[in-house]
């Protein structure tokens, strides 16, 4: 059994270097959005000439879900180079759990995964930017079900209560079955990007992604292996 291993080499210092890249980064997605929509431009209407045999329609069904793929990358290597504005505001969880919930629910029984809530009554606001938030449950939330293994369908367990390591803080564990154990050498290395067990077609940014986007909201992100378990933490500063 692991501690929870935080994620500590996400907050970015501003610099003229970190400037650059980012404007290099920025100017480069661009002009690859650029052709990504040449691409699918023209190979759509192709698809409706009723002359196209079968082999050409899955040939350019390919082209075409590889071009949107390639646009889904270019959106998550932005966020997860630390570029783009989180808003300082105040996140009432109350009010988003509605919302998190249908949002969470729908992307886990596409994937045959029950949750299991474990909510406290007690839920005090919370410093932070209310759409980035979401944005890094959702990406642990997918790390859960891609990951989750077991008899039949699995289940992911999110339980949100008052953080009792760090004070005046709210705490969101995310935990799922897996048979895979790691050492915390192990998990430090599952925050690099690209850095993914899974599959081919998974990106490997996610827990990049999530610990930047913590980080730039001050809040902290960890993770666990224990007993078949896997588990995420984010520990939210109260309001």
């Amino acid at each position: 059994m692991t501690d929870f291993v935080y994620a500590n080499d996400f907050q970015f210092s501003e610099s003229s270097t970190l400037r650059f890249f980012h404007q290099f980064l920025k100017g480069m997605v661009h002009k690859q959005n650029n052709l990504i929509g040449v691409i699918r431009g023209f190979s759509s209407p192709v698809l409706f000439d009723e002359g196209l045999d079968e082999g050409g329609r899955e040939n350019l069904d390919q082209v075409q879900q590889s071009a949107l793929t390639f646009q889904n990358l270019n959106e998550k290597v932005l966020s997860a180079a630390g570029i783009g504005r989180c808003d300082d505001g105040t996140v009432s969880l109350s009010q988003m759990l509605p919302f998190w919930t249908e949002k969470i629910e729908t992307h886990a029984s596409a994937s045959n995964t029950a949750v299991n809530w474990a909510v406290s009554d007690d839920m005090s606001p919370v410093r932070g930017d209310n759409t980035k938030l979401t944005q890094i449950l959702m990406e642990l939330i997918k790390n859960a079900t891609d990951a989750a293994t077991g008899e039949g369908s699995h289940a992911v367990g999110i339980e949100i209560s008052p953080s009792t390591d760090f004070p005046s803080a709210t705490a969101i564990t995310i935990r799922n079955p897996t048979v895979q154990s790691y050492t915390s050498t192990q998990l430090e290395t599952l925050f690099r990007p690209f850095e993914t067990q899974k599959s081919g077609e998974h990106f490997g940014l996610g827990l990049t992604l999530a610990a930047v986007l913590s980080a730039q909201m001050d809040f902290k992100l960890a993770i666990q292996s224990a007993d078949q378990t896997f588990a995420a933490r984010l520990i939210l500063p109260n309001a």
